[in-house]
């Protein structure tokens, strides 16, 4: 017995582990599955954020073509509304020519009070227009364009004499796409329409320093195959009280395609801007002469060659009527009257 309790004493005790419950013996397992879910979230968190910031680099990409179509025959009809005054524009392609070797459709816009030329020609680059009293055609809308794209459509530069003093002004029209809309008017409801924003920043030099201001500011969308089908004209500056200017799109028809019954050869004569103040183009059919006439039958100007031709009346030359004679390789004669005024 002693030997027996001694031997039981002296022995080193044996714990044997209690049986772990099931649970608590896979909880390793439960956090490497954890782990792997939260590396498989931090991966697929990763993947999003570099589709998005490749969707900001390759942005959709617009045609020009797709969102101002012209053609010959091409029309389209305008409420205008101006504060209290509401009127109907209608805007036809007329005519179609070539100048400076570009296709040029020329396109007349006829209101109740008013009948107003523009030319529109399509390039590699864009499509360009020209506006009285505009004496170039400038960038319209780039050939191809994104959102957030902004370009540069004219610059000007002229001199004012006012109050005695002599003002240089400088002028920088520029474009921009700024979003999509989809927008509803009287002809109807248009998706995904391009808000396009065309800004005129002015600089005038005085005698007491450079002033800078925004001068015209007109916002357009225009929506696919169809143009402009609605526009906002504002006057950024507070000071004149000028109420913007409405257009929304009455009805349109882009798909009555005409083909041109006057070809260049046999198109009348065609300046613009006309008025004029400063200078005005005049267009002609390939290889005509030009000749300007004052009121007394005086030749002032003439120029052979080409098919347009800008004319800068001198200093010297008084304000009135001119007439513009052109005479085409075929001996036919076009003869036309313009204005100018100081």
């Amino acid at each position: 017995m002693l030997y027996k309790s001694i031997f039981l004493n002296k022995m080193p005790r044996i714990h044997r582990p209690k049986k772990q419950n099931k649970i608590i013996a896979f909880l390793p397992f439960l956090h490497i599955i954890e782990f792997q879910k939260q590396e498989v979230e931090m991966r697929y968190s990763m993947l999003l954020t570099i589709l998005f910031f490749c969707s900001l680099v390759v942005a959709q990409s617009y045609n020009a073509a797709d969102y101002f179509p012209i053609g010959l025959g091409y029309s389209w009809q305008y409420i205008d509304s101006t504060g209290d005054e509401t009127d109907i524009r209608t805007v036809v392609v007329e005519n179609d020519t070539i100048i400076d070797g570009f296709p040029t459709w020329i396109a007349v816009a006829t209101s109740s009070d008013s009948v107003d030329t523009s030319m529109y020609q399509t390039r590699s680059d864009g499509i360009y227009m020209f506006i009285p009293p505009a004496s170039d055609f400038f960038l319209y809308l780039p050939q191809e364009f994104s959102i957030g794209d902004t370009w540069d459509i004219a610059t000007i530069d002229t001199t004012m004499d006012t109050l005695g003093m002599s003002i240089d002004v400088h002028i920088d029209i520029k474009g921009s796409a700024i979003s999509t809309a989809d927008i509803s008017v009287p002809a109807g409801d248009f998706l995904n329409c391009i808000d396009v924003v065309m800004i005129d920043f002015y600089t005038a030099s005085t005698p007491f320093g450079d002033f800078d201001s925004t001068i015209n500011q007109v916002e357009q969308w225009l929506a696919q195959d169809i143009g402009v089908v609605k526009a906002i004209r504002k006057d950024p500056n507070p000071m004149t009280g000028n109420p913007d200017t409405y257009s929304y799109l009455r009805e349109y028809d882009v798909s009555n395609i005409k083909e041109s019954i006057k070809t260049p050869e046999k198109m009348k004569v065609l300046v613009l801007p006309n008025p004029f103040n400063s200078s005005c183009r005049i267009s002609v059919p390939d290889g005509s002469k030009v000749e300007i006439f004052d009121i007394r039958g005086n030749l002032v100007a003439s120029h052979s060659g080409g098919n347009q031709f800008l004319w800068h009346p001198n200093n010297s030359a008084p304000a009135g009527i001119y007439s513009v004679r052109c005479t085409a390789k075929n001996g036919k004669i076009s003869t036309t009257k313009i204005l100018y005024v100081k």
